[in-house]
């Protein structure tokens, strides 16, 4: 049999394809691409610059086996490591795009008493997100003077003072090539004064006409009983809503917090 790979991987580039000679045209790898980077004639074919590196036509269980995908190379990585739930960032130690966010700060003070922390997600949900709408938001956000989180992805990937890409990257990357990753989403972690919030909110509510995706606000609050709510300074910012559907560290995890 004549393996026939797609023009994507002739010529060693290593990306998902679909061996022609196998592939059936059942359309079952299309129907599960959160991004539709799958299209379907006689044979499926891959968008390689839609395609984010998800893994999840992989995991769809093709009934002839037609679906490849060879070990990834930088910066076509990045991709995985942002898009896969089960790809590991090596730098964090952390599963499915690289951060834990608010979920474990009770073990990592990462915010403390006063402060807001932020997460701002940028593609989700099934949108997915250019590296270069990251950065747009990343440099808005640093003229704001906030403080990027360190054990994040795209933190490591950026000038903290500027919000630029820099080469100063785990694998040496230029900037440019970074600009050009797609990724099914993008956590930017930082943390600012709670008095700041406003501010912040109405930032992000003005670059968002600037980019081509979505993205959603996450916001942590350390709670005492002497602890300014955060609540309140939400309340009369149009078009945002505290929604009830937040997280709670019960403090079980507790490492030199009080």
């Amino acid at each position: 049999m004549s393996i026939r790979p797609t023009p994507e991987y002739q010529g060693g580039r290593c990306l998902v394809y679909v061996v022609k000679d196998l592939c059936v045209g059942c359309g079952k790898c299309a129907l599960y691409c959160p991004v539709q980077a799958i299209t379907v004639e006689e044979t499926a074919s891959i968008d390689q610059e839609r395609c984010v590196e998800c893994g999840t036509c992989m995991r769809a269980e093709c009934p002839v086996d037609a679906l490849r995908q060879p070990d990834l190379k930088p910066p076509r990585l990045l991709r995985k490591l942002f898009s896969d739930p089960l790809a590991t960032f090596k730098e964090t130690e952390v599963p499915g795009r690289g951060t834990e966010e608010m979920k474990t700060n009770d073990v990592t003070n990462n915010v403390g008493f006063g402060e807001a922390g932020w997460g701002i997600e940028l593609g989700r949900p099934g949108v997915s997100t250019g590296f270069n709408d990251v950065e747009k938001v990343a440099m808005t956000l640093a003229e704001q003077g906030v403080e990027f989180l360190d054990l994040n992805p795209v933190s490591m990937l950026i000038d903290h003072g500027t919000g630029m890409f820099t080469q100063d990257n785990p694998w040496g990357l230029p900037p440019e090539s970074i600009r050009r990753v797609r990724s099914l989403s993008a956590i930017i972690e930082f943390k600012t004064p709670k008095e700041k919030v406003p501010e912040i909110l109405q930032t992000l509510r003005e670059v968002s006409d600037e980019v081509d995706t979505v993205f959603s606000v996450g916001l942590i609050s350390r709670w005492r009983v002497e602890e300014p709510e955060l609540a309140p300074l939400l309340e009369g910012i149009p078009g945002i809503e505290v929604r009830p559907n937040g997280k709670h560290n019960m403090g079980l995890g507790r490492a030199g917090c009080h």
